[in-house]
């Protein structure tokens, strides 16, 4: 019986003594599974400036469309949301008056170019009979002339009497006399005929002028998109009564969804970190998924002011021009910018929670090849996301903890 319960005791203690070993190798395992290392790399680092912003339309993508002339809006040929060509007809103010005007000037203008007509047929024909009549009084003229020398040897001769002579004389004086009114009749015609001929020439470009804003003014009734974009607002419905006596009336708002860029404002301590030219990648709370590109297109000089606390503005121009970008994001929208202030390529990178701030250094828990941690310390560059870059201390390989702290006591 004795013997029985001595091995039965033995068996018993052999049990116990494995499972304490067990246990003690599991706690062991677990305890070593506790500490997790990272392994030093090679990688892109990009050191950024995060502030928030808003989508805005450019100068000039955004266009208030008004009427110049008055009258009533007979037609409204879009509506909010309507894509529009530039150049398409959006809305048309009645404008039976200025089609009556137009008539009216085509009219006096035919009328003067009829008179005109008339005058340079009439004119050039008065203008011949009187120089043919002139030519005909010169050549008797001439013949008087010729009689008269023969008439003065005549009477030299005493062949024909004094009187006959002067008789002769007096008819050619005469002749003479009608010849020269004759010239000046010739003259005045044809002054005549050139001041009635540039009268109605100067009222014939006068009504073509007039004329020509007349169809300007027609034009202004119907009003055309001045750029291609979606109609954002309508200010003005069918059958009201538009005055453009001393403002255009707003009918439509047109805003050019190509032409979008995100607002930021800077604080002072980072404004001078930012220059033209930077790139910025971007997110709005719409679709917080997707990247947007852009950079950096202008910096106001002067500081906006509110509640004592100064910052920039800066616009971003977005670089990424595709239709899919316009359909997504909005005017008015938050955006949320990171503006890249330096990029470093191929550097060595780990997480920021694999270092430690003992006094003003950061150290690293470095695995050795026997297996033992010690404490080495590490100088580190830019952060960017949770990764430090590692500019003094490690190597591209090394094992760092980057779990498990409290289990390290190797240094």
């Amino acid at each position: 019986m004795k013997p029985t319960f001595k091995k039965s005791f033995i068996f018993i203690f052999l049990i116990f003594s494995f499972s304490l070993l067990q246990f003690a190798s599991c706690k062991k395992k677990a305890e070593q599974g506790e500490i997790k290392y990272f392994k030093v790399k090679y990688s892109d680092l990009q050191d950024m400036i995060k502030v928030t912003g808003v989508i805005k339309p450019q100068v000039g993508a955004e266009i208030k469309v008004g009427s110049r002339i008055s009258g009533t809006l007979q037609k409204l040929l879009v509506k909010v949301g309507d894509y529009v060509e530039k150049g398409k007809v959006i809305a048309v103010i009645e404008h039976n008056d200025l089609k009556l005007k137009i008539k009216e000037l085509q009219y006096n203008l035919q009328s003067y170019k009829t008179e005109l007509k008339f005058i340079n047929e009439e004119y050039p024909e008065k203008i011949k009979g009187k120089m043919l009549s002139m030519k005909s009084l010169q050549i008797k003229r001439d013949y008087l002339r010729n009689e008269l020398k023969r008439n003065e040897k005549l009477y030299q001769s005493k062949m024909i009497s004094k009187q006959s002579l002067e008789n002769f004389k007096k008819e050619y004086e005469s002749l003479q006399k009608s010849i020269d009114a004759e010239k000046t009749s010739l003259n005045v015609l044809k002054k005549e005929f050139d001041y009635k001929r540039k009268s109605l020439q100067l009222k014939i470009n006068q009504v073509l002028q007039q004329i020509k804003i007349a169809e300007i003014d027609l034009g202004y009734a119907f009003i055309k998109a001045p750029i291609s974009g979606v109609i954002s607002s309508v200010s003005t419905q069918e059958g009201e009564t538009v005055a453009a006596s001393f403002s255009s009336p707003v009918f439509v708002n047109i805003i050019d969804l190509n032409r979008l860029e995100a607002v930021a404002y800077i604080d002072e301590t980072d404004i001078g970190k930012i220059k033209c030219g930077q790139k910025v990648t971007f997110y709005v709370e719409a679709y917080p998924e997707r990247q947007y590109k852009g950079f950096v297109k202008k910096i106001y000089p002067k500081a906006d002011v509110a509640n004592n606390v100064v910052t920039y503005k800066i616009e971003v121009d977005i670089s990424d021009k595709s239709e899919k970008i316009y359909k997504d994001i909005k005017p008015e929208m938050t955006a949320y910018l990171d503006i890249i202030i330096k990029e470093k390529k191929h550097v060595l990178t780990a997480p920021l929670q694999c270092f430690k701030l003992i006094g003003t250094e950061n150290f690293a828990f470095l695995k050795g090849q026997d297996g033992k941690i010690r404490k080495k310390k590490v100088k580190i560059g830019i952060v960017n996301n949770g990764i430090a870059e590692i500019v003094k201390g490690l190597n591209a390989g090394d094992e760092i903890v980057i779990k498990g702290f409290k289990y390290v006591h190797s240094f």
